[in-house]
């Protein structure tokens, strides 16, 4: 049994849990539940997914992490760089939003999560160390770029194609006599209205304030012949399994997998090791592997997509006072829920909603704080950091992390 705890820290967790970590957990679990939801649904639309795919993903990698993973505090499920990074990936292999698609999608997945196994296996904590401050800065500032870019069409509610890496600019100065004003107005409310109740009080769910609002708004005024809509989907949770995809699908996938996951492993590794700073514990690097390895991996079992260790929802979590992983439990309990009995009202939630809300995410990563860090401390990282930015822009992601690296 000791074996089994200490290969499984979440068995662990459940055999030292306090009573009195019940009510913080809850709480802390129904006040991420409302930051998760919109942001999953967003994002699984950022990788070409129906929207429900993001709960799928956040749910298999919600239970998962909490079994294998050595961080209190860490939320993996849907992020906004690495979403954008599976429609850089798959638009080339398959139609956006088709059966292949996500299948390939969930693929992916799981073969991010086996490399990062692979990765525990072998005690490759220290690769962390491989990317350098000035590399993850550029590529969060250009990501950030080229997710607000990719959200414009939606937010204007012009249905014209983008490109491979980036918004065809093009494309859409040629169709702007077709923006569609009420769905614009939407967006740029929902806007406007995350970022009002940010500098209110951080804690209030803007995300979950927005949707509930513009789902309001559509279904009393009748708007969903007017703006496009998210849709419903078939209330339920689906069952694990293997996605269906050919051999020679694979393969084309394995590279793609290490990049993912190379990218993937030290975004949540150092998120996890600032919160275990301020919450006065040790993290494990190496356990690390495992928890967001199996993360992806159940990720993908449930058809969703790549996921990461989430930043800003780990803060919300640990603002919250969480004292747990069990704070994530409770939110694979309102997830299940959500899917079980709340599917219908996503026919009411408008596209350009969602597009606010991803496109504040993409706000939030031009931060120029880590910029002016660096030009400070040496002038030739801060260049860096932007030939890094400058080539995720020009030439794609993964091409230009590498390229960098």
């Amino acid at each position: 049994m000791e074996r089994l705890t200490r290969a499984v820290p979440g068995l662990a967790m459940l055999g030292s849990y306090r009573r009195g970590w019940l009510a913080p957990d809850l709480i802390a679990g129904v006040t991420l539940w409302a930051v998760l939801v919109p942001q999953a649904l967003g994002y699984a639309t950022l990788a070409g997914l129906p929207a429900v795919a993001g709960l799928y993903a956040a749910l298999g990698a919600l239970l998962l992490y909490w079994l294998w993973g050595s961080s209190r505090e860490l939320n993996v499920g849907p992020e906004s760089t690495v979403a954008i990074m599976v429609a850089t990936v798959l638009t080339p292999m398959a139609a956006r939003g088709g059966e292949e698609y996500v299948s390939l999608a969930a693929t992916l997945a799981i073969l991010v999560g086996l490399v990062l196994l692979l990765g525990g296996i072998l005690r490759l904590g220290w690769i962390a160390d491989l990317l350098s401050r000035p590399i993850l800065a550029g590529y969060v500032f250009g990501s950030g770029l080229l997710i607000i870019s990719s959200q414009l069409p939606a937010l204007l509610g012009i249905d014209i194609e983008a490109g491979l890496y980036a918004l065809d600019m093009g494309g859409l100065l040629r169709n702007l006599d077709q923006v569609n004003l009420t769905a614009l107005a939407i967006g740029l409310g929902s806007i406007a209205i995350v970022l009002g109740l940010r500098r209110v009080d951080r804690r209030i769910p803007g995300a979950l304030v927005v949707v509930v609002g513009s789902i309001l708004l559509v279904a009393v005024l009748g708007l969903g012949d007017t703006v496009a809509v998210v849709g419903s989907f078939p209330a339920g949770v689906p069952v694990p399994s293997l996605p269906s995809v050919g051999l020679d699908q694979v393969l084309m996938l394995i590279g793609p997998a290490f990049a993912i996951a190379l990218l993937v492993y030290p975004d949540s590794v150092l998120t996890g090791r600032s919160l275990a700073v301020m919450s006065n514990y040790r993290l494990d690097a190496n356990r690390e592997f495992y928890g967001v390895g199996a993360a992806n991996i159940g990720a993908g079992l449930m058809g969703g997509f790549p996921v990461n260790g989430s930043q800003s929802r780990s803060y919300v979590m640990l603002s919250s006072g969480a004292r747990s992983q069990t704070a994530n439990l409770w939110v694979c309990v309102f997830v299940v829920l959500t899917a079980l009995f709340l599917a219908w009202v996503f026919e009411y939630l408008p596209t350009a909603t969602l597009a606010g809300v991803v496109m504040v995410a993409g706000l939030s990563l031009l931060d120029v704080t880590d910029f002016r860090a660096i030009y400070r401390y040496r002038r030739s990282e801060f260049w860096m950091g932007v030939f890094t930015a400058l080539a995720v822009l020009s030439i794609g992601m993964l091409a230009g992390i590498i390229v960098a690296f």
